[in-house]
């Protein structure tokens, strides 16, 4: 007789939360517009995007988990996204 065993392993635990925000654009360095995920494709959202000025050309982009860097005009700007 042969015996075969097996365990089913599963998440035993989790977290469950709730947050608000508000989805209106901040006066930030870069603020962007929530989109929907399923119907309709543009979106849930009634956001617009307004110009409010226009920024130095860009020389360089990157960004780490914790900031978003710009390099422009010779000029550093930084902004947190967490």
């Amino acid at each position: 007789m042969i015996i075969i065993s097996s365990f089913i392993y599963g998440q035993s635990s989790y977290l469950v939360g709730t947050g608000e925000s508000s989805i209106e654009p901040d006066k930030s360095l870069i603020s962007l517009a929530l989109s929907g995920y399923a119907a309709p494709m543009e979106g849930r959202f009634s956001l617009q995007w307004v110009k409010k000025e226009q920024l130095p050309d860009i020389v360089s982009l990157t960004g780490t988990r914790e900031k978003l860097y710009i390099i422009s005009n010779g000029e550093i700007l930084s902004k947190s996204v967490t």
